[in-house]
C-alpha cells in the first residue's frame, strides 16, 4: 500500500469539506442563490489560478488538497447546470447574463489569479 495516496485523499477530503462549508456558508447570505452560486465560482476560480501558479510552494497532498479539494468544493458546476435549467424557464436576458458572468468571469479570473500567482513564485525558480 503506497501510503502518499492516503496523504493525498485525506488532504482531498479536508480541503473539500472546508471549501463545501464556505459554499454553504455563502448560500445562507441574504443574497439570490444564484448571486451566492457566481460568486463562490468566481472565488474558486480566481484561487485555483494562484495555487496553480504556486504549485512549486505546496507539497503535492497539500497542492491536490487545496485544488481539487478546497477550490473543488467550493465551486459548484451542478447548482450552475441547476440554475440555467431554471433561469431558462423564467429568463432568458437573465440566463444569458448568468451564463457570461459565469463563464467569462470564472475564465478571467482564473487567468487573473494565474498570473497574480506567477508574480508571487518569482524568484523560486
Amino acid at each position: 500500500m503506497n501510503w502518499g495516496h492516503w496523504y493525498v485523499i485525506t488532504a482531498v477530503l479536508l480541503g473539500g469539506g472546508a471549501g463545501s462549508a464556505v459554499r454553504y456558508l455563502a448560500l445562507q447570505l441574504p443574497i439570490s442563490s444564484y448571486v451566492a452560486t457566481i460568486l463562490v465560482n468566481l472565488l474558486a476560480s480566481f484561487l485555483l489560478g494562484i495555487i496553480t501558479a504556486t504549485e512549486s510552494r505546496f507539497k503535492r497532498p497539500l497542492f491536490i488538497g487545496l485544488g481539487v479539494g478546497f477550490c473543488g468544493g467550493l465551486s459548484t458546476m451542478s447548482t450552475f447546470g441547476y440554475d440555467v435549467v431554471r433561469l431558462f424557464h423564467d429568463s432568458v436576458a437573465l440566463l444569458l447574463m448568468y451564463m457570461s458572468i459565469s463563464i467569462i468571469g470564472g475564465l478571467s479570473l482564473a487567468f487573473i489569479g494565474y498570473f497574480i500567482g506567477r508574480r508571487l513564485n518569482r524568484g523560486d525558480d
